[in-house]
């Protein structure tokens, strides 16, 4: 009986044993992982996907499941991508959209998907041979031209600061592969290996690229359309195996992180916008992230119109032309199309300008002199003064300089009706004054010399009458 119920206690056991790891195959896992929806920038949760380290069986006390030594949550467009290191007996990174593995690293052979305008390099960097992932990587960016972004991803780190920083097959890597990165203008390195979080400079080359004006901002959290490559190394994702950071001076280390907290890495991907954000999974707090913008140029074309019709216009015509002047010269060039709307202001600005701007008066100072004279005159002394009158009253004031020739012409008018006055009988033909002569003087009718002249002629005829007189007497005498 003994013997029968112990067979029976072993059966129980045994089937509870078997319960009991069905129903840790099948338990739900906790949400540890966040993805970011690129379209509406808002953060959702999603589940953890176990992965085998087969480095350390244990289990990771975080996630109730043995996760990958480094994790990468990818969004692109929206849909939940995952980047996890280590499965099987070797430490790797891999992509994966739903069920789908995209990427997978320490593959067989290098593969190359593409997806969402994101081409992803997946080298099988235990192979060595740097000639043969270059013709690859170029094989593949000539057939997939469109991509907007050119990510790699690979096993081993080239610019770490933990134990493998100076191993001869690293530093090999190193001076080999990230020169050809460059060549084929790769924008991001996704790396795994060393068990710590690195973020380098963004790197030309093997050299880090540290001067701060060619970041957004001095906390060099993100750059814009940069002409290096970002290196990320990912940390442990599942706390099972951690390298300290070396104490030594690594120039292309921008971050470096090693709190022997599990980390996880969300990556967002659009057309325009990389964004990588390491988290703690403890907490889900951030340990760092990086953000790299592409922009094309901003469209200058309404600008250009604006400131060819400020250039077409003569500053002389109006009473002040500074609004326009400015408004040109405020415009900034090279903006990218982030700023289009910056860019449109501009044209705005001017075009505000121009539709403000206010002639200058006519010169009215022949019309005005031409009036004096008119009313210098006395029209009673004249038979018909109504075409003085006329041109006078058709004299419009507060025309614009471009309409110059309009008021000249009023002037013309008056003078000529003026000069086309007839005087009345026992009336000299009518004369103005002139800028000497007396005011209130009326028209001459002689002066004194004419009279003196007159009286010298009847004095010589006198004179003439007397001498012939004389003569005549005289003769009679004789």
């Amino acid at each position: 009986m003994k013997r029968f119920l112990s067979t029976q206690s072993r059966l129980c056991v045994l089937l509870l044993a078997l319960i009991a790891a069905l129903l840790l195959l099948v338990q739900p896992l906790p949400e540890r992982y966040l993805s970011v929806d690129a379209s509406t920038r808002s953060y959702k949760r999603g589940v953890v996907t176990a992965v085998t380290d087969a480095a350390d069986q244990q289990r990771s006390p975080y996630s109730g499941r043995t996760l990958g030594t480094q994790n990468v949550t990818v969004d692109l467009g929206g849909e939940t991508v995952e980047l996890s290191n280590s499965l099987s007996d070797t430490h790797y990174i891999r992509v994966r959209v739903g069920t789908r593995v995209i990427v997978c690293i320490d593959a067989p052979a290098n593969t190359a998907p593409y997806y969402n305008n994101v081409l992803f390099l997946q080298l099988n960097d235990n192979n060595m041979s740097t000639a043969e992932h270059k013709a690859f990587m170029q094989d593949a960016i000539q057939k997939n031209s469109s991509a907007a972004w050119k990510i790699a991803v690979m096993h081993h780190s080239l610019f770490s600061v933990a134990s493998h920083a100076y191993d001869d097959d690293i530093l090999a890597r190193r001076n080999e592969l990230a020169p050809v990165f460059k060549d084929l203008d790769i924008d991001v390195v996704l790396m795994g290996h060393d068990h710590v979080y690195v973020r380098s400079y963004m790197m030309d080359g093997t050299t880090p690229m540290t001067d701060a004006s060619l970041y957004d901002n001095p906390d060099y959290t993100s750059i814009t359309n940069p002409t290096g490559i970002l290196y990320m190394t990912a940390n442990s994702g599942s706390g099972s195996k951690y390298y300290t950071i070396r104490n030594d001076e690594f120039a292309y280390a921008r971050v470096k992180n090693q709190e022997r907290v599990p980390n996880f890495s969300v990556v967002t991907v659009s057309d325009n916008e990389f964004t990588i954000t390491t988290k703690r999974v403890t907490d889900l707090s951030n340990v760092d992230s990086f953000t790299i913008y592409h922009y094309d140029p901003a469209d200058y074309s309404a600008v250009d119109n604006a400131i060819e019709a400020a250039s077409g216009l003569n500053p002389d015509l109006y009473k002040d032309f500074t609004p326009v002047s400015d408004a040109v010269n405020a415009v900034v060039r090279n903006k990218l199309e982030n700023e289009q709307s910056t860019v449109d202001g501009y044209a705005k600005a001017i075009e505000s300008a121009i539709a403000g701007l206010q002639f200058k008066e006519a010169d009215y100072s022949a019309v005005n002199a031409a009036i004096a004279k008119a009313k210098a005159l006395d029209p009673a002394a004249y038979k018909d003064f109504s075409a003085v009158d006329r041109a006078v009253k058709a004299v419009v004031p507060g025309k614009s300089i471009t309409e110059q020739a309009v008021v000249d012409h009023y002037a013309e008018d008056i003078e000529s009706a003026i000069a086309g006055l007839q005087p009345k009988k026992n009336s000299s033909k009518p004369e103005t004054q002139n800028a000497g002569s007396s005011k209130g003087k009326g028209p001459n009718t002689g002066d004194s010399t004419n009279v003196a002249a007159l009286c010298l002629a009847i004095v010589a005829v006198l004179a003439l009458l007397a001498i012939l007189l004389h003569l005549r007497r005289e003769n009679g005498r004789k």
